[in-house]
């Protein structure tokens, strides 16, 4: 191989997060640098509470030894950055594998695809003559409709996924758990529907903090379940069919919205948010008299 045609490697980047060792691969050192790590709130969040849980909590069982042990972290190893945004410059996700030992040399698997906290909002719309008067009566679960999403999705091998609004916790929103996801959720109602829901109008499906765990064996993400209740028109739910939505210039998100009968929800997707969100809501309303 001649001079003009090697390439150079760069060499991995190490720094100290905690007292903890991070090392980011050689081959990302050019486009991720350990400030950009280290004010990554998915990386932050997920650091400081594996950190309390191992001081606070001893790992039960095992084959070898019985008695309870805890297990620390020794190192971060970071194999993989995805950004967003028109110019790729907002981290989005980050890959890892995190050493965790315990004092007789016992690991744990330590795979993490880290992407922070998510929203999903259950849409449930009713026709109405006066969507202004908010008769109660009008809001008779037996004639509602919820409002789907319809996107392509890689990851799940689809062009036509069916899912329900939701999206993930970003940056600029700027305030604490509770407050920002709530915002977050109607950022999204905005970008992927067309409407507008006052904060008063979301109600949380679920209260334990930070949400639900969808894939805790290898994701950091916590989903915040919501619903809302919105009186339309009965033509301005029909005109809601087929609406173009979502970030296309930001995420090339490509969505196309659908609308189907509450009571057809379960048979209408594959989607564990809204199936999710459904049971969540079924409960509320049985317990609760939504």
């Amino acid at each position: 191989m001649s001079s003009t045609s090697r390439q150079v490697v760069s060499s991995a980047v190490t720094f100290l997060y905690q007292s903890v060792r991070v090392e980011i691969a050689p081959h990302l050192t050019p486009i991720l640098a350990p400030e950009q790590v280290q004010k990554f709130q998915p990386f932050v969040r997920w650091f400081t509470r594996l950190q309390t849980s191992l001081r606070t909590t001893p790992v039960k069982g095992g084959a070898t030894r019985v008695e309870p042990t805890f297990y620390r972290l020794t190192k971060v190893d970071i194999q993989s950055a995805d950004f967003f945004g028109q110019a790729k410059n907002k981290l989005g996700f980050l890959k890892l594998k995190a050493t965790v030992e315990d004092d007789y040399g016992r690991t744990l698997p330590g795979v993490v695809f880290l992407r922070g906290q998510s929203v999903a909002i259950l849409v449930i719309v009713y026709p109405a003559h006066s969507p202004e008067a908010e008769d109660p009566s009008d809001y008779d679960d037996s004639k509602a409709n919820v409002i789907l999403t319809i996107q392509p999705r890689v990851a799940g091998a689809t062009m036509n996924s069916v899912e329900i609004p939701a999206g993930m916790l970003d940056s600029d929103d700027k305030a604490e758990d509770g407050g920002s996801l709530s915002f977050t959720a109607q950022r999204e109602l905005k970008e992927e529907c067309g409407i507008t829901i006052n904060a008063n109008d979301m109600k949380p499906l679920f209260t334990q903090a930070g949400g639900i765990y969808t894939s805790a064996g290898a994701s950091d993400e916590q989903i915040q379940f919501f619903y809302c209740k919105k009186l339309m028109r009965d033509s301005d739910i029909k005109a809601l069919q087929g609406r173009f939505g979502g970030a296309e210039k930001e995420i090339g998100e490509r969505i196309t919205l659908k609308i189907v009968p509450l009571n057809q929800l379960l048979t209408a997707t594959q989607d564990a948010k809204a199936i999710i969100a459904l049971a969540l809501y079924n409960l509320q309303r049985s317990t609760t008299h939504l």
